[in-house]
């Protein structure tokens, strides 16, 4: 059960909606009309809300190695659908699935969180950033850093969690910047949160990921 202590508008389910049609809002701009920028400006905020997201889902799950190990599942069961809807090739390692982002993302919060003092927590952080960048993972090792920011302020007001979209963000638009900057637009709905469940769609987000991206790859193939 979530926390009910905040009185903000939007529950777990609201941001989860919210950030699957910015997904697909991204991905429609990245597949099918990349002339387009403003579509994938209005895409930097997906990411930063899916990070909270499993923020929330590693403090309230039952097993956090479970939840570790489907997002694993559906990283690698996705990858080809990924490679072909973005390079058009059946496998291509230069760039791999954000389901990949988001095991590491947990397998770092579990090192984290375990007993250790701050310079094995900060090491164990590190390594898994390290391997973000290794594996080529979606984000890369600022996508861990955007997801420790969070977990760093998950239990804090509502402005500490919005702060820590926002220096988050950051770390994924450094150097470049660029149009990820507006990914800190994220903060807003993020410090919406009410600290509630909503309907639950466990498995939902896990099969709409590689399925609108099927989708996508064929609509370009057709068009």
């Amino acid at each position: 059960m979530e926390d009910t202590k905040n009185f903000g508008i939007f529950n777990s389910f609201h941001l989860k909606v919210l950030a699957m049609l910015i997904m697909v809002i991204d991905h429609v701009g990245a597949i099918l009309f990349p002339q387009y920028l403003v579509l994938r400006v209005i895409g930097r905020l997906a990411f930063p809300i899916f990070a909270f997201l499993l923020v929330v889902g590693f403090h309230y799950t039952r097993n956090v190695w479970n939840y570790m190990l489907r997002l694993l599942i559906f990283a690698f069961a996705t990858e080809i659908i990924f490679d072909l809807a973005f390079r058009d090739t059946m496998l291509e390692f230069s760039h791999q699935n954000v389901f990949f982002t988001l095991a590491l993302g947990i397998f770092m919060l579990i090192l984290f969180e375990r007993n250790y003092g701050w310079p094995v927590k900060l090491a164990s952080a590190v390594i898994c950033m390290l391997i973000a960048d290794l594996i080529c993972c979606d984000y890369r090792s600022a996508g861990l850093i955007l997801i420790l920011c969070i977990h760093l302020a998950f239990k804090r007001p509502a402005w500490m969690r919005a702060l820590s979209i926002l220096a988050g963000n950051a770390a994924i638009a450094f150097p470049i910047f660029g149009i990820q900057l507006y990914g800190g637009l994220a903060a807003i709905p993020v410090a919406l949160y009410n600290g509630r469940q909503g309907p639950k769609m466990k498995y939902f987000f896990y099969i709409f990921y590689p399925l609108h991206l099927l989708i996508l790859y064929i609509l370009k193939k057709l068009i």
